[in-house]
């Protein structure tokens, strides 16, 4: 099984619900991502960064009836958008 890890320098993450005191309208931030590809190792870091920047919001929701489990839902959200980053280190493991 082949790995990747990226670790991503990105640049000026727009939030809408982040007020943003930069001058160029954005931050900057460091994040890293793995995949089995460098597609999948790439969206994880932006999303790491979009989370890390923006926050995140959790929504529960959990239904028992007669003390057993029915379901558990769990969902996540944040909000934000890349404009410019730059990858500073790609590493593969395995075959």
């Amino acid at each position: 099984m082949k790995n990747l890890f990226l670790v991503v320098v990105v640049f000026f993450i727009g939030c809408s619900s982040l007020p943003i005191s930069s001058s160029k309208g954005g931050v900057e931030t460091t994040s890293s991502g793995k995949g089995s590809n460098k597609e999948e190792a790439l969206n994880d870091a932006f999303r790491n960064a979009v989370e890390y920047v923006s926050g995140v919001i959790v929504y529960d929701e959990t239904k028992v009836h007669n003390s057993q489990l029915l379901y558990d839902k769990i969902l996540v959200y944040s909000k934000g958008y890349i404009k410019k980053y730059n990858i500073i280190f790609e590493r593969s493991n395995g075959v």
